[in-house]
């Protein structure tokens, strides 16, 4: 497969045919521009704990809300929430990570703090069962 960089964004992509995708706490990239399909629609939160699948949205046209948030199962979200229901649901990427489960050092933080212990069990096993291709390590 050949390297080269996305009409619409130039990062640099190694499947110039597929979407490459990067989601985090705050962002997403859900660029369609090598096929010429252009940058996604922002899509609002609606609650305080959905950004991310307000980021699916942005990458999965045509679905609606409801239909997303039932495929994510969960209000406590991590990133392999997203990506395990973002492949369930037709995505093809890499996910990059730079921890393989959750991070412990999230412990602390009020958002996290009360679902964390139930949590590192879901993630684990979303680690687990992954489907799609999963790298540690982080892009510069």
């Amino acid at each position: 497969q050949s390297v080269e960089a996305c009409d619409v964004c130039d990062q640099i992509v190694s499947h110039p045919r597929e979407w490459h995708v990067e989601l985090s706490v705050a962002t997403v990239h859900g660029c369609i521009g090598c096929s010429g399909g252009g940058l996604p629609q922002q899509r609002r939160q609606r609650e305080s704990w959905d950004c991310g699948i307000a980021c699916l949205l942005m990458v999965l046209p045509g679905r609606s809300w409801e239909e997303v948030a039932l495929a994510v199962g969960t209000r406590s979200i991590w990133t392999i929430d997203l990506a395990s229901t973002l492949s369930r649901l037709g995505g093809r990427f890499v996910f990059a990570t730079t921890t393989l489960g959750c991070d412990p050092t999230y412990r602390g933080l009020p958002f996290y703090s009360r679902d964390l212990g139930s949590d590192e069990h879901r993630v684990r096993a979303l680690f687990g069962s992954a489907t799609f291709p999963v790298v540690q390590g982080a892009f510069s």
